[in-house]
């Protein structure tokens, strides 16, 4: 996932996403492994912009927060 978010599947198809929320990336079929994003709302209410994801391997969980965006209040 890039830019507003754009995203790019593994069988290669493309998505673009201008939602708010928590998304899934990629999930395992056992639930093992995840990509979440969280997308908000930046600049204007019409484009949404990655803010965080988290990555979950098991038990272990990676948190990631961008501090570069700003969101807007909703």
């Amino acid at each position: 996932s890039y830019g507003d978010p754009h995203i790019l599947t593994f069988d290669s198809a493309y998505y673009t996403s201008h939602l708010e929320g928590d998304f899934y990336l990629m999930r395992s079929p056992s639930g093992r492994f995840a990509i979440q994003v969280r997308q908000m709302h930046c600049d204007t209410n019409k484009v949404a912009c990655n803010f965080a994801f988290a990555v979950k391997n098991g038990k272990d969980v990676a948190y990631f927060r961008s501090y570069l965006i700003s969101p807007t209040p909703v």
